[in-house]
């Protein structure tokens, strides 16, 4: 199982406007500050275990979304909805590091 998500890095700047006084981890990283991801999605209100639809969040990690019985559009919807909640709370856009691939129907 691997992460959906990267940890976004984010300039000094930013960092010192937007995160300044938050308890988020971060890692020194060439041209900024590295910020977990898992921390972000999870303080947006995005709990590891939370299921929507037939996709949910793993019960183990924060950073990995799994299928629970539904299809590629839920586990879609709720990248989505992840990406959307961490940039409304806290300015950050998450970039997905799984690679979606797919073939139309009877063709490969």
């Amino acid at each position: 199982m691997g992460s959906f998500f990267t940890n976004p890095v984010v300039t000094q700047e930013f960092f010192e406007l937007r995160m300044k006084g938050i308890p988020v981890p971060t890692y020194p990283a060439p041209g900024g500050i590295k910020i977990s991801a898992a921390w972000l999605v999870e303080h947006a209100g995005f709990p590891r275990g939370l299921t929507r639809k037939g996709a949910g969040i793993s019960d183990n990690h924060a950073l990995a979304i799994v299928n629970r019985g539904g299809t590629t559009s839920d586990v879609l919807a709720l990248a989505s909805e992840i990406e959307k909640g961490v940039e409304m709370k806290f300015g950050v856009q998450l970039r997905r590091e799984a690679v979606v691939v797919s073939h139309a129907p009877g063709k490969r």
